[in-house]
């Protein structure tokens, strides 16, 4: 395994200089698509404690799965092992809710049995929605029940009531404070919390207590935060309590890649955290994955936000052809230009296509024959689709022909929703049915709603390493059909 001077040579300038931060105090690295952000995080682990000497268990490292932290401890340990592997062991690799978890066990001896899943709090909401919507069905009450228990946890995370009762079917909107107090009536007589309670108790315990804050606080000297943009109200809180002058945190995370608004997710914690702290920013701006094609068309479409950080992003392939056509006009004058420009030429064969049908069926007839193109010859696909609905549909369209498709990123032919892609890439992307009312997807959005969904078009087009499909149904003269507005925004 290379030591640390040899992979910092290997940095990219931008990656280096957030790798390499000494501070004091708090860092923002804007991560583009496909710019190596687990590869900044691991070597800013390992450059904290072998050059500027942390120990290792003074330093937190937060992730949002379970997944994510297991992979990115496990790529760290295997790259210092050679070193001092039982050192290592002690750095502190986590999710947000596994770390709140262990403050409150270590505090108040919380036991395990005193978690609330979601199973449980599902039996507690049922009989109490029954009592309020005593002519619905068990099948009604059950997707009730479903749609309040993601409102109930928006709320406790951001606080913001009016968006929480707009979220619910109009039976449940004005009956969500009574059906709200009910259920947190019969939690704490169970003696119960939820991962949402968590937050809400850790930043109560912290905020309250100096003493036991102190403790935490010269626990962790730095702390350094995965997919910023995922961060909640409630869970930023936390985090800032968690951390003591002269404020060592590391954020890294993409604004424009904030697509889990429905959990509470509010990119604009980036923006409050660059202001409160007067925080340094680098940008990782580039992007390893994607061609320059689809760079450039998804900056264009990203561009029509208004609240986000403005990033400049090149496409590392276009970075390699422009060092070859340097070389190469260096190297033969004008013959190399020529052989550069061709080249060049080649590489925009695929790109980024749209794609018209008059019917639905003709689209999923087409993708279909994509699909089955895109098997023989080899390489990644996957298909991915703006909600579950849609997806089982063309999923039966696949099985129909028999063709075979994996709900992963390990068969050559993938199929998911545009959220469960996030974090992967493939040789070749379909966004299925781009029209409007799909991508974006409802009626009638505000602005906020609407930026969202351009965000989640924006990382499903940056999921692509090669060839972005986008095919749309354009209908017929006498039933038209409108594309997607995105189409026309790149």
């Amino acid at each position: 395994m290379p030591d640390l001077k040899t992979e910092l040579e290997r940095l990219n300038p931008a990656q280096r200089e957030a790798v390499t931060y000494v501070g004091p105090g708090p860092l923002l690295v804007l991560a583009g698509p496909g710019s190596g952000k687990t590869h900044v995080i691991t070597r800013r682990v390992r450059y904290l404690t072998e050059v500027m000497g942390i120990a290792p268990e003074k330093i937190l490292v937060l992730t949002f799965t379970k997944d994510a932290a297991t992979s990115m401890k496990e790529r760290y340990l295997k790259e210092i092992s050679s070193k001092n592997s039982n050192r290592s062991k002690t750095v502190n690799f986590g999710t947000i809710h596994s770390i709140f978890y262990h403050l409150l066990q270590d505090s108040v001896s919380l036991p395990e049995e005193h978690l609330l899943m979601d199973m449980e709090k599902k039996k507690l909401l049922m009989p109490i929605l029954e009592s309020f919507l005593p002519n619905a069905n068990f099948m009604e009450i059950n997707n009730f029940s479903m749609d309040m228990m993601s409102s109930i946890s928006f709320f406790k995370n951001t606080g913001n009531r009016k968006e929480a009762e707009r979220r619910l079917h109009p039976y449940l909107r004005d009956r969500f404070d009574d059906i709200f107090n009910s259920y947190e009536k019969r939690r704490k007589n169970l003696g119960k919390l939820d991962f949402d309670d968590m937050l809400a108790d850790c930043k109560r315990l912290l905020s309250e207590n100096k003493t036991l804050r102190e403790y935490w606080q010269s626990r962790y000297e730095h702390i350094l935060i995965d997919e910023f943009q995922d961060v909640n109200p409630a869970q930023y809180d936390v985090i800032k309590l968690l951390a003591a002058p002269p404020y060592n945190l590391f954020g890294v995370g993409d604004d424009d890649q904030s697509i889990y608004g429905f959990r509470g997710a509010d990119p604009g914690v980036m923006q409050v955290f660059a202001k409160e702290y007067h925080a340094k920013q680098v940008t990782l701006n580039v992007n390893y994955r994607c061609n320059e094609e689809i760079v450039k068309a998804s900056l264009r479409l990203i561009g029509h936000n208004k609240e986000r950080f403005v990033k400049k992003l090149v496409s590392y392939k276009a970075l390699e052809k422009k060092d070859k056509k340097n070389f190469l006009c260096k190297l033969f004058k004008g013959i190399g230009e020529e052989a550069a420009k061709k080249e060049q030429e080649g590489g925009k064969k695929k790109g980024v296509r749209k794609l018209s049908y008059r019917t639905q069926e003709e689209e999923y007839q087409s993708i279909c024959e994509i699909c089955e193109e895109s098997l023989r010859s080899g390489g990644t696909m996957a298909v991915l689709a703006r909600t579950n609905r849609l997806l089982d549909r063309f999923a039966r369209e696949l099985k129909i022909r028999g063709i075979p498709f994996d709900t992963t990123q390990d068969g050559k032919l993938a199929l998911m929703t545009v959220h469960g892609s996030k974090g992967l890439e493939f040789d070749r992307v379909v966004l299925l049915d781009c029209n409007e009312r799909t991508f974006p997807h409802g009626f009638n959005l505000d602005q906020k709603t609407m930026e969202e969904e351009r965000r989640i078009f924006y990382v499903g087009m940056t999921r692509a390493k090669s060839e972005l499909l986008l095919p749309y149904v354009a209908g017929t003269k006498k039933h038209a059909e409108e594309a997607s507005r995105f189409l026309a925004e790149f």
